[in-house]
């Protein structure tokens, strides 16, 4: 960060002395803000998904100034287009580049912060909108230099795509999606080209899967189609596989698991959700397991399921994360105790953590339904000598919950 500071002080120097070249520098200047609020934005994926109210106040300190710097180097570029820089000059190119990187990112940081938003509908909308018309702008900036690289265009199409999609307007998000298909598949044969399909695929997947209820069927197939698609265009081809290739590989096998588990087919779900090489992603690992623990839960397979729901909660506790889903995963585990008949007072205690947990982190409160009856389960338990008879109770009202 340091660095780009002092570029810009000596930027400052260089527009003292330099009065009849502003363009060219501005060019730089805004490089400087640009890069500043890349860097912003990556520090705040860091603090991300934590449920420490401080970690979230700075991660939202973060996404602000990574805004704002970005807004700055918007202002800054646009001072080029009406002062001399509309020719076919390397100035004018760098101009169009940088605007459309900072449109771009302007657009990935309201995305960030509409992505933390569980309980304000309407402001998550209003930063969905606003990803928009910046992403649209980046496009158009993009396509105005032809000499632009293509993986840019894709990613700025796709991620107008994946914001329509967001806002439940799949319509609107297909074009897109298809434009992002044919640029990529126009590219040369490459990792790179495998990656930038892979991920247009997997937002094909969702935006099918977000359809009316009218085109399910068809939506279903198309969806479980692309889905595939994003699988077989990342396994691997030679020995030495990038990173971001096997992380790719893993996205569309948890999308496809999570297809067939939406689709009612458990047996298919657990399929994919098995072959995910956990040892490739910590990450992943965590993700899959409580989706497998579920789906075994759902299926009366009980001793698997608390298997997985012991081990998932272990890795829980050394990442300390606590969300929605370590909620479930505690009471479930206790609901598995519970009917395998092990140990009821251990059910219990699985049952209290999880009543403190939602508490704690306060993962209901916009939920009238489900905060009403854990203060109903909470009273009954503190009456009763033997609170693990609640485990058929609980039990009913947890697997109706999906966080798959």
């Amino acid at each position: 960060m340091k660095y780009y500071e002092d570029a810009m002080e000596i930027l400052r120097t260089f527009h003292n002395k330099h009065q009849q070249h502003p363009i060219s520098s501005n060019c730089y200047y805004s490089d400087c803000y640009i890069g500043k609020g890349r860097t912003l934005l990556n520090m705040s994926t860091k603090t991300n998904n934590t449920t420490d109210q401080t970690h979230n106040n700075d991660n939202d300190k973060l996404l602000q100034e990574a805004f704002e710097n970005l807004q700055h180097a918007w202002k800054t570029l646009k001072w080029n287009f009406g002062g001399g820089a509309s020719q076919k000059t390397s100035t004018a190119i760098q101009t169009n580049c940088s605007a459309g990187d900072a449109l771009y990112l302007m657009g990935h940081a309201q995305m960030l912060r509409a992505n933390r938003i569980k309980k304000d509908d309407t402001m998550r909308i209003i930063l969905l909108q606003e990803a928009l018309t910046h992403w649209k702008y980046a496009l158009q900036k993009h396509n105005e230099e032809q000499t632009i690289e293509h993986e840019k265009v894709i990613e700025t199409s796709r991620a107008i795509g994946m914001a329509y999609t967001r806002l439940q307007e799949p319509d609107m998000a297909l074009p897109y999606l298809e434009d992002c298909l044919q640029i990529a598949r126009s590219l040369r044969e490459d990792d790179e080209q495998r990656i930038q399909l892979a991920w247009t695929f997997i937002a094909l997947g969702d935006c099918y899967t977000s359809s009316s209820p009218e085109k399910t069927q068809t939506n279903n197939d198309q969806a479980l189609e692309a889905y595939q698609e994003a699988l077989s265009v990342v396994l691997p081809k030679e020995e030495e596989q990038r990173q971001m290739l096997l992380m790719l590989e893993l996205d569309a096998m948890v999308a496809l698991g999570d297809f067939h588990c939406k689709a009612g087919d458990e047996t298919q779900a657990l399929y994919y959700y098995q072959e995910v090489p956990f040892k490739l992603s910590p990450k992943f690992h965590l993700i899959v397991r409580v989706k497998q623990a579920i789906l075994l839960f759902r299926k009366g397979e009980i001793s698997s399921a608390l298997a997985c729901f012991e081990e998932y909660l272990e890795q829980c506790q050394e990442e300390a994360n606590e969300d929605e889903a370590y909620f479930v995963a505690l009471f479930s585990t206790g609901i598995c105790y519970y009917l395998e008949e092990r140990d009821k007072a251990k059910a219990d205690g699985y049952y209290w953590k999880a009543i403190q947990v939602a508490t704690r982190n306060q993962l209901f409160d916009d939920d009238p339904m489900s905060s009403k009856a854990l203060k109903s389960l909470e009273s009954k338990l503190k009456r009763s000598k033997r609170g693990s008879m609640l485990g058929q109770t609980i039990a009913s009202w947890v697997a109706g919950r999906d966080t798959a």
